[in-house]
This record gives structure tokens, C-alpha cells and sequence, in this order.
């Protein structure tokens, strides 16, 4: 949301990182891919904006739109695959596309205040049922910047918050990447940017899904660790 009206002018993309080339939408971008492997996936964005205009650029890119002296701009996206947890079904299930546009026309029902207000309410649930408390840092330390923390803090310096912080983050990290219904947390949790990440992003058995989880029951996540 800008500031004043009508100072937003940019434009957004949508590409992918395996190749499928991005269309442009009355409302938006998307695009369809398969893999070598025959997984089919998608990635869809929807633009509202309030005042202004939003178009195909000059330049004829179907991967781009132009946004031109808006108020504000909320993006809507979703992305997905067709991976199954399921052997007998051949680890495939239905195409992304029809679900991904199902999810953002339910979405789109909901303005961000609410979309927000939901994300939080459903955080909150899980967030909130352990705490810890090793003391209180300095005003002065927690006015400074959170590299600044880091760096006195690696020197030796006292910042109890940025410790439970630290802990709070841990907690965050699985419970985004592991809820019921959905996939273990893998090496790189649901943040993995690369097509060659390291260790292949995968599951390792010996030691690190245990590491991955050994917060879930003693930090009350038990529900994160069902999958």
C-alpha cells in the first residue's frame, strides 16, 4: 500500500525455475510444466489493486504484467504439484492447476486483513503453548539491530531475548513445514530455492529427520510431529 495515491508503478513477474513459460491472465500470470520424471506442476498469481492499472508490458512478455500508479496491490499465489504420498497410486495424484485455481478463488472471498488475521489465528494455536524465559535484555541491546545483537552477542555479550527469540524461530520453522496431512520436514524444510540443493533436499534417516524433530513433543508441537 503506498504511502500516498497512486505511487506504485513496477511490474511483477512469474518464472520457472524448471523451465514451463509463464502466460498472461486477464487477473494475473501461471504457468504448467511437466518433469523428466512426469510430475506435472503449477504456479498461478492473481493481482488486485486499487486505483491505477495493471497490463501486459510494451514489450509484448507474456511472463511480466506492468503495474501503473496504484494505491495498493495484493498478490494472491499458489503453486503445487502433483506428488502423492502414495505408492499404490504411483506417487502421482491429480493435476495442480484445478486445485490451485479452486485455493485462490476461496482465497480471493477474503481480503489480506482477514487472510492475515487467519495465518496468525492458526499459528497462534500451536505457537503459543510453550514459552521460555532466560531473563531480559538491556534496552539499549534491544533498540540496536538484529545484526548488530548478533554480533555483540557472539562476543560474549548478554541478550537473553535474542536467545529466546532464537528458540521461538526454531518452533516456527516446524511449524511451518509439518502439519498434519502434509509431508515430513525434510533437509530444507519448504524453503528449498534450488533445483541442486544440498544432499538433494531429501530425507535422511540415520540422524537428521531426528534432528528435524527434536523439538516437536518437549516444546508442545506434538501435532507437527505427526507426519
Amino acid at each position: 500500500t503506498a504511502g500516498k495515491k497512486g505511487n506504485l508503478t513496477g511490474h511483477i513477474g512469474l518464472w520457472s525455475a524448471q523451465g514451463a513459460k509463464a502466460k498472461a491472465l486477464a487477473d494475473g500470470l501461471e504457468f504448467t510444466g511437466i518433469m523428466p520424471n512426469q510430475l506435472k506442476y503449477a504456479a498461478r498469481v492473481i493481482i488486485k489493486h486499487v486505483g491505477g492499472s495493471v497490463s501486459l508490458p510494451s514489450d509484448g512478455s507474456d511472463s511480466t504484467l506492468t503495474f501503473k500508479d496504484c494505491q495498493s496491490i495484493t498478490i494472491y499465489m499458489d503453486a503445487r504439484t502433483n506428488y502423492k504420498p502414495d505408492y499404490n497410486a504411483g506417487w502421482r495424484g491429480a493435476d495442480p492447476l484445478p486445485i490451485i485455481n479452486t485455493e485462490l478463488a476461496a482465497a480471493l472471498t477474503k481480503s489480506y486483513e482477514q487472510l492475515r488475521a487467519a495465518h496468525i489465528k492458526d499459528f497462534s494455536a500451536l505457537a503459543m503453548d510453550a514459552r521460555i524465559q532466560f531473563g531480559q535484555t538491556a534496552p539499549a541491546i534491544l533498540a540496536l539491530p538484529t545484526d548488530e545483537r548478533k554480533e555483540k552477542y557472539a562476543a560474549g555479550g548478554l541478550d537473553p531475548d535474542l536467545e529466546q527469540l532464537v528458540f521461538q524461530y526454531g518452533r516456527y520453522l516446524l511449524i511451518s513445514c509439518s502439519r498434519p496431512g502434509g509431508l515430513p520436514a525434510n533437509l530444507q524444510g519448504l524453503w528449498n530455492n534450488s533445483n541442486s540443493p544440498a544432499w538433494a533436499s531429501d530425507y535422511h534417516n540415520n540422524i537428521n529427520i531426528q534432528m528435524n524433530y527434536w523439538g516437536a513433543e518437549t516444546c508442545a508441537l506434538a501435532d507437527c510431529h505427526q507426519p
